[in-house]
């Protein structure tokens, strides 16, 4: 069931998977039901009303719902599934006042659930030889990366344009991900051998532990896990300061915010801390003990057993 309703097209609603899920939950009976991002959660609703059962939903955002109103009677279409949810686990702070001010919903209702990821840190001096070996650079040549779907909000445009700005030879830009815009972007960076497109990878740790910075100049974000995930290998990350990335870094303590737009001021910050290794290490070890802190897995976990419990035993 999970993959037909994840295969479905967004934007388009199939009676046949809201008949097919009633029937699934009827049959299984769960105690809660979970439902990760909007479409997920029209379908869960739907299946739920169908079947006429009475399990609670637990709806996870992960993102800035606001940003995503396109339509007329979007909103209040969105108000009226989210407002089936028995509790809302927000991605980050920011995620969660977002939710309250564009739909109204129950502050009691909404309660944020920070992700949680993976600590265990990759042989980062392995790594940074395996990386470069692979893509045929000096060991010495600086690697940027990015980790992110090939669509419009994560800004590969804007990213291709900052990294031309950092103006140094010996850099490189690492795209790592698939989605709608990747031949967009190959064609762009068709005559850039500095740009690398590797495409989806199981092996992202290693590649982020390899890297010098992460760049994530995203037009819109929830908490993003890459930032997460890089932090765990001791990587620091450069960002525009957009939706819950503040959450994520720590201005000057483990990686640089860069007001959203200013693609200069995104290049200097990149060029003066690939000069300054020192300093690189110094925010990548403050951003791996900052990931452990706020975004262990154990604690997420806790987290969310904690509303199952609430909403299961109510």
């Amino acid at each position: 069931m999970a993959d037909d309703v994840s295969a479905a097209p967004p934007s388009v609603l199939s009676p046949r998977l809201v008949r097919d899920l009633a029937r699934y939950l009827r049959r299984t009976n769960p105690d809660v039901i979970q439902a990760n991002g909007g479409h997920a959660m029209k379908y869960a609703v739907l299946a739920k009303r169908w079947s006429r059962g009475r399990w609670p939903i637990l709806y996870c955002n992960i993102g800035l719902s606001s940003d995503w109103l396109r339509r007329p009677g979007q909103r209040t279409w969105n108000r009226w599934l989210l407002r089936q949810a028995d509790v809302t686990a927000a991605v980050s702070d920011a995620s969660r006042a977002d939710l309250l001010n564009t739909y109204g919903l129950d502050p009691d209702r909404v309660e944020v659930v920070r992700r949680g990821v993976p600590l265990e840190a990759e042989d980062t001096d392995a790594a940074r030889s395996a990386l470069r070996g692979e893509l045929g650079l000096p060991a010495g040549a600086s690697v940027l990366t990015h980790v992110g779907s090939f669509s419009p909000e994560k800004n590969h445009e804007g990213l291709l344009r900052i990294v031309e700005r950092v103006g140094r030879p010996d850099v490189h830009l690492v795209l790592v991900g698939d989605g709608p815009l990747r031949g967009d972007v190959e064609r762009a960076a068709a005559n850039a051998p500095h740009v690398h497109v590797l495409g989806l990878r199981s092996d992202v740790p290693s590649l982020l532990a390899g890297a010098d910075l992460l760049l994530l100049p995203s037009l819109t974000e929830g908490i993003p896990g890459v930032i997460l995930e890089a932090g765990a290998q001791s990587l620091p990350t450069v960002a525009y300061d957009v939706g819950g990335v503040g959450e994520a870094v720590r201005d000057g303590v483990t990686g640089r915010l860069i007001p959203a737009g200013d693609e200069a001021k995104f290049a200097g910050a990149v060029r003066g801390l690939l000069v300054d290794g020192t300093r690189r290490w110094e925010l990548g070890h403050a951003a791996r003990a900052f990931v452990a802190c706020e975004y262990a897995q154990a604690r997420s976990v806790d987290g969310f057993e904690r509303l199952y419990r609430r909403i299961a035993l109510a």
